[in-house]
């Protein structure tokens, strides 16, 4: 055990030459353009630190946006329809998504995706019961994944 032990001290880590490297591809860039990019490195790394609860349940919903849809378009494509009672879908949400949510959060999250991409899910209530519209026509890669996506970098 005491071999071992030995072993374990006299490996070295790479970390010279990790700055070493990081030295030489920084030699020639001006100090004062490293200098902003480290500013707003840390300005980027304090607006993470200093978000608040509801910033980051909405940060954590956007991020859920795109698997959702994909499950929600698979849906409405398997069934052959365009227009299904709300409660359905999110039961079917339910059953299909890894992760336990109330009806509540599902259409927080369904919302938050008509807010985002209004041209592809549209909500109308007729007769008292909740409907969800999904244009099946809309390339969904190109126009929704991608909005989706994009939303969250901004």
């Amino acid at each position: 055990m005491n071999e071992n032990h030995k072993h374990l001290i006299d490996v070295k880590l790479p970390t010279e030459d990790a700055k070493n490297t990081i030295r030489s591809a920084l030699i020639g860039i001006p100090k004062l353009f490293l200098s902003k990019i480290q500013s707003k490195q840390i300005e980027k790394a304090r607006g993470l630190m200093m978000r608040s609860v509801s910033q980051l349940n909405k940060d954590k919903m956007i991020i859920r946006l795109p698997d959702i849809a994909r499950r929600i378009r698979t849906y409405f494509v398997q069934l052959q329809r365009n227009v299904m009672p709300l409660k359905k879908v999110i039961d079917q949400l339910k059953q299909s998504y890894p992760e336990a949510m109330t009806d509540n959060d599902w259409e927080t999250h369904i919302n938050l995706l008509q807010e985002k991409v209004p041209h592809w899910a549209v909500l109308k209530i007729v007769d008292g019961t909740e409907y969800i519209r999904v244009d099946k026509k809309i390339n969904f890669e190109e126009c929704v994944i991608k909005k989706l996506k994009n939303n969250f970098l901004l």
